[in-house]
């Protein structure tokens, strides 16, 4: 087996919705996969991997269901970000977005893993109104900010914000 074939089967075999083809199967399909490195952006899927997953598909109804699953979590997070972005002003998205980021962390003081461009990225918007929204929330005596360590002072409040359903920006 060529390196690219291991490093394509590697890769393949950490995706939990291959972990129900054979071995003989797996490497078919790494056979006729290339692993890369890509950037941000850059386009991941070609033409001409198709024939090979509709085949695994059909052979292992496991994986088509697994498939499925991981896009429909897709779909439910793309359709969260739809309604936020529609009923909720930027600022009380923000507010959302550091509660999950405490969560994640469990603790009241994180540092935020994403750049203000990330930021603006995950919220639907630019990286100067993400700071203007931070600003917000610090006048409002909600947070604390130091570079990326972000401190929820009023959990309450912020969660409030959160809630909020109020348009503007």
């Amino acid at each position: 087996m060529t390196k690219v074939t291991s490093d394509a089967l590697a890769v393949l075999s950490g995706l939990t919705y291959f972990r129900p083809l054979p071995a003989a199967d797996l490497r078919r399909l790494a056979a006729q996969s290339t692993v890369r490195a890509v950037r941000r952006g850059q386009r991941v899927f070609e033409e001409g991997t198709r024939a090979t997953i509709l085949d695994a598909c059909r052979r292992h109804p496991d994986v088509a269901l697994g498939i499925i699953g991981v896009l429909a979590r897709r779909v439910r997070s793309f359709a969260g970000l739809v309604e936020q972005l529609s009923l909720k002003d930027l600022t009380a998205r923000t507010a959302a977005l550091l509660l999950e980021e405490s969560r994640a962390s469990g603790a009241p003081t994180f540092v935020l893993g994403a750049t203000r461009d990330e930021l603006a990225a995950r919220l639907g918007t630019v990286r100067e109104l993400v700071s203007r929204a931070l600003g917000r929330l610090r006048t409002a005596g909600l947070i604390r900010v130091a570079g990326r360590k972000v401190t929820i002072v009023d959990l309450r409040g912020l969660k409030d914000l959160a809630e909020d359903t109020g348009a503007g920006g």
